[in-house]
């Protein structure tokens, strides 16, 4: 589809630079992106955003990282609040959560303009370690990943 809305685009402008000079040329192309931008202005998408429901016997908790987790009582607290959620919805005996954690890659905009992401994926990824490591201490089994810088 892609190769023929191009077609669509540059044949026209081609030709009317070819045949009326660049006048001609340059009003085909400001043509152009104009029927562009009303035509996505315009597109509605009718089909509802479907949200996948969990299997009723896994408990998942999402914990988003601003900063690095390095309190052992708010570990406690994760532990507490996951295994609670795991005693809810699974009817099992394996109770173990299934922790996340995920650090965003937080980037200056002068960083983020020059797509500079080594110092934020560095800051990320150790925030991300030392959360993991503190709550291990605390016997909670969790994985983790650094993230966009938006984590939504």
């Amino acid at each position: 589809m892609l190769p023929l809305i191009v077609l669509a685009i540059a044949v026209p402008i081609v030709l009317a630079f070819d045949f009326g000079g660049p006048p001609a040329g340059l009003a085909a192309g400001a043509l152009a992106v104009a029927v562009i931008l009303v035509l996505a202005a315009r597109a509605r998408f009718d089909e509802p955003i479907e949200v996948a429901s969990a299997p009723p016997d896994r408990f998942a908790m999402l914990v988003v990282l601003e900063a690095s987790l390095e309190d052992p009582e708010l570990a406690g607290a994760i532990e507490e609040i996951a295994s609670a959620g795991a005693r809810a919805t699974r009817s099992g005996t394996d109770l173990r959560p299934e922790v996340l954690l995920l650090a965003p890659a937080r980037n200056s905009a002068v960083a983020h303009w020059l797509s500079d992401l080594r110092q934020a994926r560095f800051d990320a990824q150790r925030r991300l370690t030392l959360s993991l490591a503190t709550l291990a201490s605390a016997d909670v089994e969790a994985h983790g990943a650094v993230g966009d810088t938006d984590p939504v």
